[in-house]
């Protein structure tokens, strides 16, 4: 199957710490396994836990993904970027936080041919369990940006 022409997009869940970025790049990677075939290029990478971090590198009608939930700089998101592109993934969606070098690292791929989208988590801190919903939300809206990329839209 020869590759699906797309744009390069990085889409970037940013913010603080315990705003549910790694929940919403879980999301993200669970919702597109749900509705599309899924060829994982290398095993997915998953913490121990059932809410842990996730690594994924995959292809879905030939477009090339790389995922990470992992935006802390002492995590392994600059080693899955420079994976990412290596392997190259037409659409990459990592989380960070707000500042620090794992911005600086993702901005450099501009260079590299990618278009950076800078995303955020609902935030509510009075929400309570309707957080749950802002989250599914967040990530619904994720994965039709996704749609838009896939299909020369955005």
């Amino acid at each position: 199957m020869s590759k699906r022409k797309v744009n390069k997009t990085i889409i970037v869940n940013y913010g603080d710490e315990k705003k549910g970025k790694s929940t919403s790049i879980r999301g993200v990677y669970h919702e597109l396994q749900k509705n599309h075939e899924i060829k994982e290029l290398r095993e997915v990478i998953r913490g121990k836990q059932p809410d842990s971090d996730i690594s994924a590198l995959f292809e879905i009608n030939g477009v090339r993904f790389g995922l990470e939930s992992q935006g802390e700089p002492d995590s392994r998101i600059f080693d899955s970027l420079d994976e990412f592109v290596k392997n190259e993934c037409d659409i990459i969606i990592v989380s960070c936080r707000t500042e620090g070098e794992v911005i600086k690292k993702i901005e450099s791929l501009g260079d590299q041919g990618y278009r950076i989208i800078w995303t955020q988590n609902y935030l509510c801190d009075d929400c309570g369990k309707a957080l749950n919903l802002l989250n599914t939300l967040y990530i619904l809206n994720i994965i039709v940006m996704i749609h838009y990329i896939l299909n020369g839209d955005l």
